[in-house]
């Protein structure tokens, strides 16, 4: 199936016109309250919003590409629509998401695509190539406008703000992946110390920068800025073993992350799984939810809820908040 026959339904008026989906690699959820008050200044702002530091990761992955997958497309590795991707290297340029799964693989951007925004990705790994390799198939129009590879946080920072300043007709989807805290953890260090001082932890300081570069660009702009939402997440936190993060087991450090949500206009506001009790449970402690109850929040949703804030469908044939049902606002 070419990638520009992905039908979607008509858009409903978009609550935001611009959308910008982090994932900061690696990192655990609990480093977001590790550090005083006033040292990770634009993740508090974010924290402002709709939150929740009990997000899982794909329950049967904690590496990198399997989740970003998962947060691309709005399907888990396994079970129906599963992405069937487990590997975490580089692949030839003839392996895809569709080679991998046995048929089309459509994503967050052909909806955004299909709906005349601009979409953008920024990553810091090669690893990343299969998303573009995937879906700017040759002889159809390209699913990402822009694909960049930029391992330095801060100059990928300033490529998000490209996107955004090159979008003001269109609206934008932008993916930004943040490496820093992944290579900090796996490094020979202390791995992923929440001690202020470790490499992690430093880390952790300079995604926090690079976000700040993405704020104030909004804060300079306010129009905008009243536009934009910000999604934050991860593919993975860490710790168990010491450098690495692939043991599921009862290792919650390796499988318990945040998701955020931010709105310029201010409008998204408190704890996640307080905001969604009917339909979202906190596995408190364990990796996902039991059987008979509500599914955790996981880092899959992502894409349908990038798509729910701009106010259009879901991924076709995905999983994860395929409802769109995540609540993000206090009801009355």
């Amino acid at each position: 199936m070419r990638s520009d026959a992905v039908v979607v339904s008509a858009p409903q008026q978009p609550k935001h016109e611009y959308v910008v989906m982090v994932s900061v690699d690696g990192l655990r959820a609990d480093a977001l309250t590790a550090l005083p008050k006033g040292e990770l200044p634009a993740i508090e702002r974010l924290l402002a919003g709709a939150y929740t530091l009990e997000a899982r990761t794909d329950p049967g992955s904690t590496v990198t590409l399997p989740n970003h997958i998962g947060m691309l497309t709005g399907r888990f590795y396994g079970g129906p629509n599963g992405h069937r991707w487990r590997g975490n290297r580089k692949v030839p340029e003839s392996v895809t998401l569709h080679s991998v799964r046995g048929e089309f693989t459509s994503g967050v951007f052909h909806v955004a695509k299909a709906s005349s925004l601009r979409t953008g990705m920024v990553v810091a790994k090669e690893k990343f190539q299969v998303f573009p390799l995937s879906w700017n198939l040759p002889g159809d129009e390209p699913v990402l406008d822009t694909y960049t590879l930029e391992p330095n946080a801060l100059l990928g920072a300033l490529k998000v703000v490209e996107i955004l300043k090159n979008s003001q007709e269109k609206g934008a989807l932008v993916f930004w992946h943040l490496r820093d805290m992944d290579t900090a953890g796996h490094g020979k260090g202390q791995g992923w110390s929440l001690n202020p001082e470790s490499e992690y932890m430093r880390a952790l300081q300079t995604a926090d920068s690079a976000l700040g570069v993405l704020l104030a660009h909004l804060d300079s702009n306010p129009e905008t800025r009243n536009r934009t939402a910000i999604l934050l997440t991860s593919d993975h936190g860490g710790g168990v073993p010491l450098h690495g993060h692939w043991s599921l087991g009862l290792h919650p450090e390796n499988w318990t992350i945040p998701l955020l949500a931010w709105s310029g206009l201010g409008i998204f506001s408190g704890e996640l799984y307080a905001l969604n009790s009917q339909t979202r449970t906190n596995p408190n402690g364990a990796i996902s939810a039991q059987p008979s109850q509500p599914l955790a929040i996981t880092n899959s949703e992502l894409g349908n809820l990038a798509l729910q804030i701009l106010g259009l469908p879901p991924i076709p044939e995905s999983v994860a908040n395929k409802s769109q049902d995540l609540l993000l606002i206090q009801q009355n």
